[in-house]
């Protein structure tokens, strides 16, 4: 067997990781050996994709020094099948990069024989720059943040600054907000209309016994002395916060966005409102695509990693108008509910 081939039979590709990792069952994948009898690796997925990590191997001896990159910690174990070293991170956004990471270990450790230490640090040194230039939020997960830092910024001018609690995205559950039965998907683009992304046939399903929203806005360049920046908009909406809700919001920004302040000299794009929000209720009126309405495709089975382009053109309601305001009013007691009843740390 070539070493290309030993390769490719061995992993599964990204996207089909991508898709298990979208669906937020906690899952172990195993990269067996070539031969059947050497050193199989584990990568684990947890609840909602929290965290990725590789399991392999090592000897007692081993004692792993702490990782040079910042979203990457490695550990030694304990398990019932020995002691193993563990690479983890948390940094969604960096999950394709990494798992190339996980590759690049396990070809060194099953194909060119390298113990697990020397093949995980050998792998941190040859990726230390490259997971360095990923440290800069892509123009999608700016966006992204900057839809749901408006959304938010809406519910705690409503509700004050412990309504960050509805803020659930970050918490890898399967919409961005959630007060009582309502759940929110905020999507976001700087396109002619409002056409956005649909990553999976879940993303427009709302959680059992819920009704799901989608709050979709357009942005677009403002110019100089108008507009805002990603970081005026974090600032902005950090000044609505208490002290312990700043503290959850910057943990929040660090660990699911990969935002770091030290970098807000990278975010000098001014962008601005293009037009007015809409909030497009998720039913029989909002173009989707579901398990359900894809059950009776021939060969359903062998089709995965849906994504499409949905337009929202003229659906739903526009912020402020009549049907927005009083949906939005019926929610902010089930939020005063959740923040009475939120638990104690």
């Amino acid at each position: 067997m070539s070493e290309n081939l030993q390769k490719e039979s061995r992993h599964i590709t990204w996207e089909q990781l991508k898709e298990r990792i979208q669906v937020g069952i906690p899952f172990v994948h195993r990269i067996p050996s070539p031969d059947g009898e050497g050193t199989a690796l584990d990568i684990l997925v947890s609840e909602y994709g929290a965290e990725l990590s590789l399991r392999v191997a090592c000897r007692n001896t081993d004692k792993p020094e702490l990782s040079k990159l910042e979203e990457l910690e490695v550990r030694k174990i304990s398990t019932i099948s020995g002691p193993m070293l563990e690479v983890q991170t948390r940094a969604r956004i960096l999950y394709q990069e990494i798992y190339g990471f996980f590759v690049s270990v396990a070809d060194k450790v099953q194909l060119d024989n390298k113990e697990a230490l020397e093949a995980i640090e050998e792998t941190l040194e040859g990726w230390r720059e490259l997971i360095k230039t990923q440290a800069v939020l892509s123009e999608e997960a700016q966006l992204g943040l900057r839809g749901e830092l408006y959304f938010l910024r809406g519910l705690l001018k409503a509700a004050g600054s412990k309504a960050l609690i509805a803020w659930i995205g970050p918490e890898r559950q399967p919409h961005d907000f959630r007060i009582g039965t309502l759940e929110f998907e905020v999507k976001t683009t700087r396109g002619t209309s409002h056409t956005h992304i649909i990553n999976g046939l879940t993303q427009l399903e709302a959680s059992p016994n819920h009704s799901l929203f989608l709050f979709s806005m357009r942005l677009s360049p403002a110019g100089a002395n108008a507009g805002t920046t990603l970081p005026e908009d974090i600032e902005k909406t950090r000044e609505s916060l208490d002290q312990k809700e700043k503290k959850q919001f910057d943990r929040i920004l660090r660990t699911h966005f990969n935002y770091r302040p030290e970098h807000a000299g990278y975010y000098t794009l001014r962008l601005q409102l293009a037009d007015t929000p809409l909030l497009v209720p998720v039913d029989t009126a909002c173009p989707r695509l579901t398990n359900d309405l894809l059950s009776s495709v021939p060969l359903r089975s062998r089709i995965y990693n849906v994504s499409y382009f949905a337009n929202l053109d003229d659906l739903g309601y526009a912020e402020n108008s009549e049907k927005f305001t009083t949906l939005m009013a019926s929610a902010i007691p089930s939020l005063h509910h959740q923040i009475l009843n939120e638990p104690k740390q």
